[in-house]
């Protein structure tokens, strides 16, 4: 793949959908990381639009939910209010932290693979993938994420952004 990304002018995205509602969120942090560190320029989820009740009933498609009630209201033509799920702003994050990544590889020369041997060091992102179907936009599954262990490698990464 490397050897592709850096001969062919190529964009690749990871298509999957976010961690199941039940599941930590910090999954789909590490799903835009793995991606990144495998020359992928972002991730594609499958679905974002769900009806109020993947509110009360979860819904792993449930990234954006249409709110017809309550006090939250954000207004938009098409769709008329919304609101973002926890794992949207999980998205965010994993977003910020390739913005990180990107700024070693332009400003210190770094390859993905140092980057990735440097992740190495702080994550454990040894995933797992299960489709029901053969074209099923599956969720990558993670095992021992912990949010002190993404934020001690922002803090790594800031450091040496600094240095």
């Amino acid at each position: 793949m490397d050897k592709i990304v850096k001969n062919t002018p190529t964009v690749l995205y990871a298509y999957g959908s976010c961690n199941k509602v039940n599941r930590n969120s910090w999954e789909s942090v590490a799903w835009c990381t793995k991606a990144f560190l495998r020359n992928c320029n972002g991730v594609l989820p499958w679905q974002t639009i769900k009806k109020p009740d993947a509110l009360t009933k979860g819904h792993v498609e449930g990234l954006i939910l249409v709110n017809t009630r309550g006090p939250i209201k954000i207004v938009d033509k098409e769709y008329g209010s919304a609101i973002a799920s926890f794992r949207v702003h999980a998205l965010r994050r994993g977003a910020q932290n390739n913005e990180l990544f990107r700024l070693l590889e332009i400003n210190k020369g770094w390859t993905r693979a140092q980057i990735a041997a440097l992740v190495s060091q702080k994550l454990m992102l040894h995933s797992n993938f299960k489709q029901g179907f053969s074209d099923e936009a599956s969720a990558v599954t993670f095992k021992g994420l912990s949010s002190t262990d993404f934020i001690k490698l922002k803090e790594g990464v800031l450091k040496l952004l600094t240095n």
